[in-house]
């Protein structure tokens, strides 16, 4: 069965890399929050303050501009295919049943 991708839908695909923007932004903000607390605290000269404001911008701000701008970018990334899939068409892709062991042959 062949079929053609010739439509992405920007909510579904924003919703996805709105996750995993914010997965990537907890891994990124495991870093940032020792820089930052050496960082503010040499700055401030009080470790507790700076490991609060380090932790509120590296575990809650930082995943929240990620997932914004992962979001971001998947709307303008559905936006680009779209368009470009209606100039000269979508993505074809051959699908098989679960279980076949059939390998259909590459179209040239």
């Amino acid at each position: 069965m062949e079929y053609v991708i010739k439509k992405i839908g920007y909510g579904a695909l924003a919703k996805i890399y709105a996750i995993i923007g914010v997965i990537i932004g907890l891994i990124y903000g495991i870093f940032v929050f020792f820089i930052a607390t050496a960082a503010i605290d040499a700055l401030l000269k009080n470790l507790i303050i700076a490991v609060v404001i380090a932790f509120i911008l590296s575990f809650i701000v930082l995943p929240i501009v990620s997932a914004l701008l992962y979001a971001l970018l998947a709307i303008v990334s559905a936006f680009i295919y779209n368009l470009i899939a209606n100039l000269v068409g979508g993505i074809e892709i051959t699908l098989i049943e679960k279980g076949s062991n059939a390998n259909p042959p590459f179209k040239k």
